[in-house]
Formats: structure tokens, C-alpha cells, sequence
């Protein structure tokens, strides 16, 4: 757990954007995956993203 938070603090100060997602949000939830790779640069950007899909509402295919 301590080598996970300091590469992560480390990818952070370096600049990186980092995105974590559990098991259950990769398999069950992939809206809010997709939601987040979509608007992750928003913010950089000045702009506001959109509210985040509400968990677990919409299961679709791989």
C-alpha cells in the first residue's frame, strides 16, 4: 500500500493525471469509467463536466 500511494503522489507532483477505478466500477459500472476518460480534461480546460452517470444504472456489453 505505501509504494501504491507514493508512486501515485509521485505521478501527480510529476504532472500526470491519475484515474483509479475498482473492479466492480471497470466491470459493473463502465459509464462512470467512460465518464471520466471523457471529461478528465475539462476542468484544465475551464470547462465544467457534465454531472456523472448515476452508478450502476445502465450495464452494457463488453
Amino acid at each position: 500500500m505505501d509504494r501504491d500511494c507514493r508512486r501515485y503522489d509521485e505521478l501527480v507532483v510529476w504532472g500526470w493525471t491519475v484515474l483509479r477505478f475498482s473492479w466492480e466500477q471497470v466491470m459493473i459500472d463502465r459509464d462512470f469509467v467512460e465518464w471520466c476518460f471523457t471529461h478528465v480534461l475539462d476542468g484544465r480546460d475551464g470547462v465544467s463536466p457534465p454531472v456523472p452517470p448515476r452508478p450502476g444504472r445502465r450495464r452494457r456489453p463488453l
